[in-house]
């Protein structure tokens, strides 16, 4: 949930698409949270991750009056060669380009 490109990545002939700005942005819109009073983002594993990497970026989304926190439960991969290559990738202009929703 944290692409920002707007053409797909073609890895063995198949186009992947990376939206996921557009689809959180989508799902605050919807679910009509910036009328709520209290938002939980929570997520296991990588779902961790996410609410690690995107909570800031989610609490500006909505208004301030909105209480935002966040619940990451096991987000945490290890700094290894396996997981080093793939992280990259996420903030990479040709791979997912997260930047935007990566906190600073």
């Amino acid at each position: 949930f944290s692409g920002d490109r707007m053409a797909p990545v073609v890895h063995s002939g198949t186009r992947l698409y990376f939206w996921g700005r557009w689809i959180v942005q989508a799902v605050v819109a919807d679910l009509k949270l910036a009328q709520a009073t209290d938002v939980v983002i929570g997520g296991c594993s990588a779902g961790g991750i996410h609410v690690l990497a995107h909570l800031d970026a989610m609490r500006d989304m909505l208004p301030s009056k909105v209480r935002v926190s966040g619940f990451a439960d096991s987000g945490f991969f290890m700094d290894v060669d396996f997981f080093t290559a793939h992280k990259r990738f996420v903030v990479s202009p040709t791979g997912q380009n997260a930047q935007r929703l990566l906190s600073p």
